[in-house]
């Protein structure tokens, strides 16, 4: 993680942490954590009923209808721009004791972060999306096509 300087911080990331509480200042600390999270969040039950109603009316109109409906290009950049405003705005009314260091709506900030956020996707398509493996067989079916004696590979990619 980095400040606002854009000095980096190291993170424990901890898979199983504790949340029991020993001491009553230990209590209010992990107790406003989880509540901040949660309503950052926007977990809710009936968030949950929403989407479920929502899942089924548009499944439903699939069924009898045989259409999905179907948006343009320009109509899906609209609709998902104007999602991450709506989020980036129930964000900020309710960040609690969290504190805005990044957004990708505030230019300015973004701008400082462009290669934080460069580098992240780099990584992640790189090494979390099993794109090394697919541009590794890529070279290798590529090489045996220009060997004559070289092994032959079948693959799918997709």
């Amino acid at each position: 993680m980095v400040d606002d300087n854009l000095e980096p911080y190291l993170l424990e990331i901890n898979h199983a942490p504790s949340f029991s509480t020993d001491t009553p200042l230990d209590n209010q600390v992990k107790h406003d954590l989880l509540f901040d999270t949660f309503k950052l969040l926007n977990l809710s039950v009936q968030r949950k009923c929403d989407y479920k109603v929502e899942q089924l009316r548009s499944t439903q109109h699939r069924i009898f209808t045989g259409k999905k409906t179907k948006y343009t290009h320009e109509e899906r950049k609209e609709i998902r721009n104007q999602l991450d405003a709506d989020r980036h705005k129930y964000e900020m009314q309710n960040l609690g004791s969290y504190e805005l260091i990044y957004s990708d709506q505030d230019k300015k900030i973004a701008k400082r972060y462009s290669k934080y956020v460069k580098d992240a996707d780099f990584v992640s398509e790189e090494f979390a999306s099993g794109n090394k493996y697919k541009k590794k067989m890529v070279e290798l079916q590529e090489a045996s096509k220009n060997s004559k004696k070289g092994p032959k590979f079948r693959t799918m990619l997709t």
